[in-house]
Parts: C-alpha cells; structure tokens; sequence
C-alpha cells in the first residue's frame, strides 16, 4: 500500500480523523467556492489522464456545484 504526504500527515495530526476520512470513507462538507472548484479541476485533471476530456469533466462537475447540486 503506497501513502501520500497528505495521508500520514492526517494520521499524525489527528489518528482519529484519518481513519473516519480514510478507512470508513467519511467526507468533510466544504462549501467554500475556492474548494469545491479545487475539487472539479482534480477530477478534470485525473480525466486528463485517463486520456478524457478534461474540459468536459470539468464544465460537467464544477457546473453541478454552481447550479447548486451536492
């Protein structure tokens, strides 16, 4: 099993809270606009190189935000 930075980091921060968002697959709200286009681009670029459409995931997912989805 591979970690990223950001996983240990968690862990050592707060074991806790590594395990509700890692292993029991809890998800943070996060309402800010700043974050939720953060996380539209992450899957446009993960599109990217799955040789998608990168704009089209993008448009797609950041355009269910604006619209006032999840």
């Amino acid at each position: 099993m591979t970690y990223s930075y950001t996983q240990i980091s968690h862990y050592l921060a707060c074991p806790r809270r590594y395990r509700h968002k890692y292993l029991d697959g809890w998800q943070e709200k996060d309402l800010r606009a700043a974050m939720l286009f953060g996380r539209s681009f992450e899957k446009a670029l993960a599109a990217y190189f799955r040789r998608e459409d990168a704009a089209v995931a993008l448009f797609e997912d950041w355009s269910a935000y604006r619209d006032g989805g999840p």
